[in-house]
């Protein structure tokens, strides 16, 4: 009964399977959707501060520069950080998940189960460790460097004062000399580079977090049935080798209870023969006597 029992389970896991990776794929769906969500309010946050940072055009590009380090940063730490949460709250909901497809099985099983050690399991990687990074330092450089060449290309005045990077590090440099080249850098082009580079980051973001749940709910999945299949196979191997136990046992008593029944037999048989003996002796004593 209890080995037929497991094989019941087993296929109840099997149907429990099928029906659970939908709500699985749901749970997922929901938080992606959020996730993407919260990525394109971000993204519209972040374009606007830029936007807000580049209006006016008298700012030095130093301060701009650090201004935009500390907006992206920020925003990057903010994204990351709500990632995190998102993987932990994840985890749980697709545990729980998880845990009342058991529940039914558990029931009948629960003492052998709980033995055995068995607890579902989700480890899905510190998500922060795979974000894309913000390079803002390499992006202003590489857009100065572009309007440099262009620059260069056009007015043919040669090399002006060194690189603009002599700026970027000199906030004052250029200031009270009107022949400073102040004007190389535009800002317009500038900010379109990073927005785009803000567009790209989030899009990297949305991807990177789509491939990850995806690979650690894969892994959590095949490793969560096959983790319980094996348990209810161990399970029905045990009850198996008991029961062969059970019978074997039986057969050594039902031979132990024939050799006692012939032993009872043979102990009666000798009663009543001692018993005969007895009074055939009394009776030759007796005609003896007479």
């Amino acid at each position: 009964q209890n080995i037929h029992q497991v094989e019941e389970s087993l296929q109840l896991l099997q149907l429990n399977q099928a029906q659970v990776s939908g709500e699985i794929k749901h749970e997922i769906e929901l938080a992606l959707t959020s996730a993407n969500h919260f990525l394109r309010q971000q993204q519209d946050a972040v374009n606007a501060q830029l936007a807000a940072l580049f209006q006016d055009d008298s700012e030095p590009l130093s301060e701009i520069r650090t201004r935009c380090e500390t907006l992206l940063q920020t925003a990057q730490n903010t994204i990351s950080r709500d990632f995190t949460l998102r993987f932990a709250e994840l985890e749980s909901t697709l545990c729980r998940v998880l845990t009342d497809v058991i529940r039914p099985i558990e029931q009948q099983v629960k003492m052998e189960l709980s033995e055995s050690g068995f607890r579902p399991r989700f480890h899905f990687p510190v998500f922060h460790g795979a974000v894309p990074h913000f390079n803002t330092r390499q992006l202003f450089s590489a857009v100065i460097s572009r309007q440099e060449a262009t620059d260069e290309q056009s007015t043919r005045l040669g090399v002006v004062r060194e690189t603009f990077s002599r700026w970027l590090n000199q906030p004052d440099w250029g200031r009270g000399n009107e022949k400073s080249p102040t004007e190389t850098v535009d800002y317009s082009v500038l900010q379109r580079a990073l927005s785009a580079e803000v567009d790209l980051y989030c899009q990297q973001m949305a991807k990177v977090l789509a491939e990850q749940v995806d690979e650690s709910v894969t892994a959590g999945m095949n490793t969560f049935f096959a983790e319980f299949a094996s348990c209810l196979t161990e399970l029905q191997t045990r009850l198996r080798e008991s029961l062969a136990l059970r019978q074997q046992n039986e057969s050594v008593v039902r031979l132990m209870q024939q050799q006692l029944q012939r032993t009872v037999m043979t102990h009666g048989w000798i009663y009543t023969d001692a018993q005969l003996l007895r009074d055939d002796i009394q009776t030759l004593f007796t005609a003896e006597r007479y």
